[in-house]
């Protein structure tokens, strides 16, 4: 075995001093630099206000009281200056960059300043104040945060105003409503109980499962969601925890309170519910139009009778076919709750 590749024959290099790559030899770390492993293969630079003045110094020194660290380590200074955006991260440290949340507009030895509360900064190095922004809505920051972005409220809050500074500033959703997203910016976030459930006594709510009472079949929710109603003429509700359902077009139901789809019955004959949530109540068709609950039939069969006739010329028969088609599809639309027929649709 050659002498260089025996173990025995390796010296660890003295603290100080690094070892230049596989087999090479112990040179001096540069002044501002050390290093204190006897095995190490890289030198580190001194930090806070330490320094190393020459090569191979280990450890690095203290500066006197009253001085600073050069920028480079290699030294100590009385005169120390900062650039815009740089400051003493400690006092009697070095001058550094200013890290996120904080600012400095000077050129000396100050440290770097905080944005004050409310505000945030996202980057380094900031030089002035207008560098700190005001929290959205939504969030907020306090005294001496130090924040690159400002505290989101949590869910089952929002906070509608910019700025602001404490935690407080975060509203609870009210009664009859639960709100799972943070840093909500407006009360419109905080969204009513589904259907047919209520939540009467939890604020700040941050699931749906504070929404944990049920309405009782005939019954749903009321516009805050904080009590249970009857359910009212027009409407109906089948099952527990479901609310109310619209009894539809064409249809009708003068019961407060009803439970079954069958309470809601279709309209007379010459009467018609045009809307949605049905009212308690039909209205008569205007002059000159009809509802026909027994249209249906009656369209079906002028088709089939137009459809098998054979006297009318080619040209008189589409034109019958055509109207009866049409007789057809507006009685359609009819029992769907479309519900005044113009009168000329009836003659097929």
């Amino acid at each position: 075995m050659s002498d260089w590749l025996d173990p025995s024959n390796c010296v660890e290099c003295p603290a100080g001093e690094k070892k230049e790559g596989p087999g090479g030899s112990c040179v001096n770390c540069a002044p501002g630099t050390t290093s204190d492993s006897p095995i190490s293969d890289q030198c580190v630079a001194c930090t806070g206000s330490t320094y190393t003045s020459s090569s191979g110094q280990s450890p690095c020194a203290s500066c006197p009281d009253g001085t600073w660290a050069t920028a480079d380590h290699s030294g100590c200074t009385s005169d120390f200056t900062c650039p815009l955006g740089h400051g003493q991260v400690s006092m009697g440290g070095s001058c550094e960059t200013c890290p996120i949340g904080k600012y400095s507009d000077k050129t000396d030895d100050s440290q770097c300043s905080y944005c004050p509360a409310g505000m945030f900064n996202p980057s380094t190095g900031a030089n002035s104040l207008s560098d700190c922004a005001d929290c959205p809505t939504g969030r907020y920051s306090v005294e001496y945060a130090a924040l690159g972005e400002c505290t989101a409220c949590v869910a089952g809050k929002y906070n509608e105003n910019t700025a602001s500074t404490l935690a407080s500033s975060c509203n609870d959703c009210a009664r009859g409503t639960y709100n799972t997203n943070v840093g909500s910016g407006a009360a419109s976030d905080c969204a009513f109980c589904p259907t047919g459930k209520i939540n009467p006594d939890t604020t700040g709510a941050s699931s749906a499962s504070a929404c944990s009472v049920n309405c009782a079949a005939g019954e749903g929710a009321s516009s805050d969601s904080t009590s249970c109603e009857s359910c009212t003429a027009g409407t109906y509700g089948p099952e527990i925890g479901l609310g109310c359902f619209d009894s539809g077009r064409g249809k009708y139901s003068e019961a407060v309170g009803a439970t079954a789809e069958t309470q809601c019955v279709l309209c007379p004959e010459g009467k018609s519910s045009p809307l949605e949530g049905a009212p308690s109540h039909c209205e008569t068709c205007t002059a000159g139009t009809y509802a026909a609950v027994k249209g249906l039939r009656v369209a079906q069969r002028a088709i089939l009778a137009l459809r098998a006739a054979k006297g009318p010329p080619k040209w008189r028969r589409a034109k019958l076919d055509r109207q009866a088609e049409r007789a057809h599809q507006a009685v359609l639309s009819a029992l769907k709750g479309h519900t005044q027929v113009p009168v000329e649709l009836q003659r097929a």
